[in-house]
């Protein structure tokens, strides 16, 4: 056993993180919860640029958005949704990594999505006020809008979890060659 010198520097940074736990079931990673993935890139699982900081991912099971169908007849419910919703869903810490390469796409997608949003929105504000008996302009605006939200939301999420216990975290959305690198099927 290596003596243990007290009066040493703190090392930051040396530490690997095990993997021997993270494994994959098909395209889906499986993970102890409470474990963050490594320091690699989830899409080509080159070194990971930084990770993105850590942010909280939410699941709750499918069954629950049955619940959806009744806001169609009463959109009041929307409320007691949210309100089941937040009450019923796990939630779990990752931070995914991506390389310098896919940061860059990621963050110009994202720039275009808020382009998106801020040409929407205008079409639409100024559509009414410079085509007050026009119904198509605003129409068109708010098209772009609703489009650019989704674009945004889709392209802010790496990893989409496809459940969450108190045991382990699947996600899917991992790249193949990420997704290679740990043993399973």
């Amino acid at each position: 056993m290596a003596d243990l010198n007290h009066y040493a520097s703190p090392q930051s940074g040396t530490e690997v993180i095990s993997t021997s736990k993270i494994q994959r079931v098909g395209k889906v990673l499986v993970l102890p919860n409470g474990w963050d993935l490594p320091s690699r890139c989830v899409e080509c699982n080159a070194s990971a640029e930084r990770p993105i900081k850590k942010r909280t991912i939410y699941w709750f099971h499918p069954a629950w958005y049955s619940l959806s169908v009744l806001m169609l007849v009463m959109p009041v419910l929307v409320v007691v949704f949210l309100i089941v919703a937040a009450l019923v869903s796990k939630k779990a810490k990752i931070s995914p990594g991506l390389c310098a390469v896919h940061t860059k796409e990621r963050l110009s997608r994202l720039a275009l999505g808020w382009m998106m949003v801020v040409i929407g929105g205008a079409v639409l504000v100024f559509g009414i006020r410079i085509f007050p008996n026009s119904r198509v302009v605003p129409l068109v605006g708010l098209a772009i809008f609703i489009v650019a939200l989704i674009v945004l939301v889709l392209n802010a999420r790496l990893l989409k979890p496809s459940r969450i216990s108190n045991d382990e975290i699947r996600l899917k959305g991992c790249g193949d060659a990420f997704l290679a690198s740990f043993p399973g099927e």
